[in-house]
């Protein structure tokens, strides 16, 4: 687990605004607070959550407690795991144990499998079992009792309840988590904190209630402050991870570059990182790390991407050795493959890094390293390549001209791939 010694994407700020909103709301309007911090998947949420429990470790300021949806979703009815977390605060008091069991004890059956509202009450069934209102009853009064001894030990010392994992849950059980914590923990100097990806939160919503449904209406009855996870130091933090030498230090942050670009989650960026450090590894002959110029490692990470995201894409274009040989029809770029490429990442992020290259004059030269991938430069019409690159023609020939195509064309190409592939 990260700690907050090794925290490279200082999150300590972020942090710092937490406390701050913890420290200053919380206690209004008879309620507490519910704060979502929303990030991506494999973007830290998790970590953040890390970073909470160990910063209150240190100062003390409140009593934690976390809530792992996923892996306490074993009831269709999410009180009795969420009972049971609260149950492990820490100096918890013996009267908020036993008003929890007396929860359960008073759980009607009919209602243990339903959501937190009468959504899916099969009602035919009330009629066979007479005590169901009785019992409801008794269930409802051991709540409103649970509730008066939670509000009398958040009084005492304000409380955290971390919720994590919501979005890997199916979408029924999302929607009943949030309104169990809206129905019954709703209560002053108790602050939710949920880690989540809203816009999947969203689609949950409209799965469950259909895409009419106002979703940031109906989210604001749970939610009242939402933060955004930042990942403004991600691009820093991942130039630091690629290690492998290089010419040209601006190839570092165009990578990073890339990933911003193409929305990658941290995660998924580490490990990219990883299979380009490891491709981008070789020596001379003297045993020392090569000096790459800076298409070679632009090109691996560009694929390194496509495979990521695009598994198809790199399947049909990337996957097999290079899709030419012995070309001698001169073309114009709208008739050689890269064209086909281009019509398939149309509307894609991958379009964008495309876009990103030749918008940025200083990339001139690996854009037309990339569509030497897809049919052999040196046979295209110059003028068509001027158009595509918005570089002027005569410096397209002088490029041309300082590079032995036929050489890299094949073995580089080749190479490259198949260390690609060699990741699974």
């Amino acid at each position: 687990m990260i700690s907050l010694a090794d925290d490279k994407l200082n999150r300590e700020e972020f942090l710092n605004d937490l406390f701050n909103l913890f420290d200053n709301f919380g206690n209004f309007d008879d309620g507490g607070l519910t704060i979502s911090i929303n990030g991506k998947y494999g973007s830290g949420k998790s970590t953040l959550l890390n970073f909470i429990e160990e910063k209150n470790k240190d100062e003390q300021k409140y009593n934690i407690v976390r809530y792992d949806a996923w892996q306490n979703n074993l009831f269709d009815n999410p009180i009795i795991p969420i009972l049971y977390s609260l149950n492990h605060l820490e100096k918890t008091k013996s009267k908020i144990k036993e008003g929890a069991k007396n929860i359960i004890k008073s759980l009607p059956k009919i209602l243990v499998g339903t959501l937190a509202n009468a959504h899916s009450v099969d009602f035919s069934s009330l009629f066979v079992n007479e005590s169901i209102f009785e019992d409801y009853k008794k269930y409802s009064e051991a709540i409103a009792k649970y509730k008066l001894i939670l509000t009398e030990f958040c009084k005492e010392k304000k409380t955290i309840m971390l919720i994590d994992e919501l979005d890997r849950c199916l979408p029924e059980y999302q929607i009943k988590v949030l309104e169990t914590l809206y129905n019954v923990f709703n209560i002053p100097d108790l602050i939710l904190v949920i880690a989540i990806d809203k816009s999947q939160l969203e689609y949950s919503i409209k799965h469950i209630f259909g895409s009419q449904e106002n979703v940031s209406s109906y989210l604001s009855k749970f939610i009242q402050y939402e933060l955004d996870l930042p990942d403004n130091q991600n691009n820093k933090y991942l130039q630091t991870l690629i290690l492998f030498q290089c010419k040209y230090p601006e190839v570092k942050k165009i990578c990073a570059q890339m990933f911003d670009i193409a929305q990658i989650t941290i995660r998924n960026c580490l490990q990219i990182v990883k299979e380009l450090n490891l491709i981008c590894n070789e020596k001379d002959s003297e045993g020392k790390p090569l000096q790459y110029y800076y298409w070679y490692p632009l090109f691996v990470c560009f694929v390194l991407i496509i495979k990521k995201q695009n598994r198809d894409l790199y399947k049909k274009y990337f996957y097999n050795e290079i899709p030419y040989e012995n070309i001698t029809e001169n073309l114009p770029l709208e008739k050689t493959p890269f064209k086909s490429f281009l019509d398939d990442i149309k509307g894609k992020k991958i379009e964008n890094i495309l876009n990103f290259f030749v918008s940025k004059h200083m990339n001139f030269a690996f854009i037309l390293y990339w569509i030497n991938y897809f049919y052999s430069i040196s046979h295209i019409e110059i003028n068509s390549l001027a158009d595509y690159t918005h570089i002027e023609q005569e410096r397209i020939k002088r490029i041309l001209d300082s590079w032995d195509m036929p050489m890299w064309q094949k073995s580089e190409f080749n190479e490259v791939l198949s260390k690609i592939r060699s990741f699974k």
